[in-house]
């Protein structure tokens, strides 16, 4: 059984679009994966024959580089083909060959075979074209023959190793390495009556109408992505609600008799034919037909994990619902979800669950077309040895270990602290002591200031407010590295300060509680509250109190930084510069020097020419 994604493939792409909080890299690998190519299918007479070979371009604008013909070892033409040719049992001999070896061939040895035909080319006036079978032609994309030129990489490499004869269309940009078709840029040579026009949108358009109007292709359009196989022979899984009747064929099992449950057994053993173990269970397999009343069987296949994980958000909503999959009013209050975070699902899942929303769209299950306009990719945290953790390699942190020495809140504060949300990042338990020490400096802090009753210095409510703003925001845009910055900011402020009140130890004990929470509880409770910190009222931030009154200036001699200097925030030019000149270590710099001019830019720096 398979699911029609292929449908809704140009969908799934144009609403990309629609997804600006999307990371670009996952966007891209959706593209990738959905594989749309918009081409020219080119016929190809085979030489003293009547037999016609299709072949998929994904780039018209190169047809004129194209020197001979490859297809992919499972092709069904082949046969035909090489019927009678003296290189048939060679052929047939490589095809066996492929079927044994993997269909991944990214990084494998490119193999092939000459089949000993010809084709006539009918772009470059039926000049005679080889054709080949190649372990790195797909069946499943374009028509699975492909015309192959000097100016794609894996073509070139393939011909210089089995002496085919090439030829360049463009001149080259590199001297080993002739032009790369997939640039789709530069200017046209021995190409006809294209012959020195400049590759472009335009240009490949015009192409591609004229090789159809001579009768040469047709344009196709072909996707990587193909129809979803859904069929499982396992007992685990969702079973797929079919009964087959001899007489009435595949027929749906009634809706008043779903849920379709998996049979309760004391063991599901496999049967040995492929078939599922649902195969082996009599008493659930034979049933009656819901058509016609005869003796039938129901489908042993069980549905993949993807049935499940492709739509839970939605019965998350409803889901004590016994009538219907989601009820429309709690559907259109929840949906769409508010932020996905993901970690290792850029495109199966993803575009699965996609695909299945669009679909309960259609069929007015759902009121949005996308399930999750806002989506943070989660980065990987590798051990220290920068490999991925593993059991085989012995490089597994466990967090138990970690806690034990330095405590669930510096543990989590290093998390957080370790790099941008999405980077991949190395452990380093090293980097443990820090976020330690810091709590632990937080701590003391507090309990010396738990009496302090006086107000807070002016530049300690300047940062504390400051401090609110960025945390605030940093949170809601997912960085929390940032926030654990932030708040080692503040805490430093807080050391060099004379007053800090009990005030702003609240508020900075908020705003520290999601990331520690456990100190940030109890420090809560000796401040003299009695409800937990966790259910306290965000502060706001008072944007008169983040106006800074001064701001602290370089002053650099002719370019380089030599001293800086703390000014008003309204204060006047002249006054700057006074205090530039004046500033310890400039005057030892400009002595018995000829000041040229003074550049000042306002609130960052002071520059004297000398």
């Amino acid at each position: 059984w398979v699911l029609k994604i292929t449908d809704y493939a140009d969908r799934l792409l144009s609403d990309l679009d629609k997804l600006p909080k999307w990371p670009t890299g996952v966007k891209e690998a959706q593209r990738n994966w959905i594989g749309r190519k918009e081409g020219v299918v080119i016929s190809h007479k085979v030489a003293d024959s009547d037999i016609v070979l299709d072949a998929f371009s994904a780039y018209p604008a190169w047809l004129y580089a194209d020197t001979f013909l490859v297809i992919a070892p499972e092709h069904p033409i082949i046969i035909d083909l090489i019927k009678g040719s003296k290189n048939e049992s060679e052929v047939l001999n490589f095809i066996n060959e492929h079927k044994k070896t993997t269909k991944d061939f990214t990084d494998k040895e490119k193999k092939g075979i000459f089949t000993g035909v010809y084709v006539n080319d009918p772009i470059n006036d039926g000049a005679k074209m080889p054709v080949w079978l190649a372990n790195f032609a797909l069946m499943d994309f374009g028509t699975g023959i492909i015309r192959c030129s000097a100016h794609d990489e894996r073509d070139y490499d393939f011909a210089q190793k089995y002496d085919i004869p090439l030829k360049e269309v463009v001149d080259r940009t590199d001297k080993n390495m002739p032009t790369n078709a997939h640039e789709n840029s530069g200017l046209l040579k021995d190409s006809g009556i294209f012959s020195g026009k400049i590759i472009d949108g335009n240009l490949i358009q015009e192409m591609v109408n004229y090789f159809c109007e001579q009768g040469y292709g047709k344009k196709q359009i072909s996707y990587k992505i193909k129809d979803w196989v859904f069929s499982r022979q396992r007992y685990w899984g969702e079973p797929i609600p079919i009964i087959h009747c001899t007489d009435c064929g595949a027929v749906a099992v009634p809706e008043s008799n779903l849920p379709l449950m998996l049979p309760e057994v004391s063991s599901y053993e496999p049967t040995g034919t492929g078939e599922s173990p649902l195969a082996n269970i009599n008493d659930w397999v034979n049933t009656t037909c819901p058509d016609c009343g005869k003796p039938a069987k129901r489908e042993t296949n069980t549905m993949p994990q993807w049935a499940g994980s492709s739509w839970y958000y939605l019965r998350y909503i409803d889901q004590d619902n016994q009538n219907s999959l989601v009820d429309k009013d709690n559907e259109k209050h929840w949906m769409p979800v508010d932020v996905y975070v993901g970690g290792d699902h850029a495109t199966r899942h993803l575009i699965y669950a996609r695909f299945w929303h669009k679909f309960f769209y259609d069929i007015g299950v759902v009121s949005t077309e996308e399930p999750f306009p806002r989506l943070e990719f989660l980065g990987f945290i590798l051990a220290e040895d920068g490999r991925k953790m593993s059991k085989r390699w012995k490089n597994v942190v466990n967090p138990d270990d970690v806690i034990n020495i330095f405590g669930a809140d510096a543990f989590r504060l290093y998390e957080m602290f370790i790099g941008p949300f999405e980077a991949t990042a190395c452990w380093n338990n090293d980097g443990m002591v820090g976020t330690s020490r810091f709590i632990e400096r937080v701590w003391r802090f507090v309990i010396k200031n738990l009496n302090n009753q006086n107000s807070s210095d002016t530049r300690v409510q300047n940062i504390v407010h400051k401090t609110i703003k960025k945390v605030t925001e940093d949170i809601e845009d997912f960085r929390f590295n940032t926030v654990v910055s932030a708040l080692m900011i503040c805490s430093n402020e807080f050391e060099k300060a004379e007053n800090v009140s009990i005030n702003d130890l609240k508020i900075f004990v908020q705003l520290l509680a999601p990331f520690a929470p456990h100190i940030a509880e109890e420090l809560w409770m000796k401040m003299g509250e009695t409800n937990s910190i966790h259910v306290s009222k965000w502060p706001k931030y008072d944007m008169n109190k983040i106006v800074e009154e001064s701001v602290t200036m370089a002053v650099q001699i002719n370019g380089k930084v030599r001293d800086e200097i703390v000014v008003g925030i309204n204060e006047e030019n002249s006054e700057i510069e006074k205090k530039a000149m004046n500033a310890p270590k400039v005057l030892q710099w400009i002595k018995g020097k000829e000041i040229k001019k003074i550049i000042v830019v306002p609130k960052r720096l002071v520059n004297i020419v000398v």
